[in-house]
């Protein structure tokens, strides 16, 4: 369709009490692209949670897991041609797909700044300059 889109997102970390890892919750999203997007953006709200935490396997190797949950509120009007669970199954599909890609980005950035972290660098520089974290192929 040639419509460009591009999510921002502000989260806030917090750092659970039992010391296993952060928490990440969006506190508020919006989407940028054209007067059309931004103004369809203005329809819905997300919240989002992603529990970050590491497990070492009985070899001894640490890995790190993610529990994410999101949901997405959309006003459906009653004038709609779309039946709610149309609505529902589309949005759950492209959540899905978006969870399912942003996610792994997310974990190996983490991982990256961890690498840098540990070794010494505490200066919490970004380590990446890609800007498509949130770039997704919806094919």
């Amino acid at each position: 369709l040639g419509v460009e889109v591009q999510p921002v997102l502000t989260a806030k970390v917090d750092v659970r009490p039992d010391g296993r890892g952060p928490c990440i919750s969006v506190v508020q999203a919006e989407i940028l692209g054209s007067s059309m997007v931004e103004a369809a953006g203005k329809n819905f709200d997300v919240t989002s949670d992603n529990i970050v935490s590491w497990n070492v396997t009985p070899e001894g190797e640490t890995f790190i897991r993610s529990d994410t949950t999101v949901t997405v509120f959309i006003p459906i009007p009653a004038w709609s041609p779309f039946s709610v669970s149309s609505v529902e199954r589309t949005g759950n599909f492209v959540v899905g797909q978006v969870v399912s890609q942003v996610v792994p980005r997310f974990l190996k950035q983490l991982k990256d700044d961890y690498v840098v972290w540990a070794d010494g660098d505490d200066s919490r520089n970004a380590t990446s300059n890609d800007g498509d974290m949130f770039d997704v192929d919806m094919n």
